[in-house]
């Protein structure tokens, strides 16, 4: 399970958490 997922779930979805998010990930490859 991916943290995203699981702050997705408990919050309303956010574009901008989203792209953050994705970027993070990448940085941390």
């Amino acid at each position: 399970t991916d943290t995203l997922l699981e702050q997705a779930c408990g919050q309303p979805f956010s574009t901008a958490a989203f792209k953050q998010h994705l970027q993070q990930r990448y940085l941390s490859r």
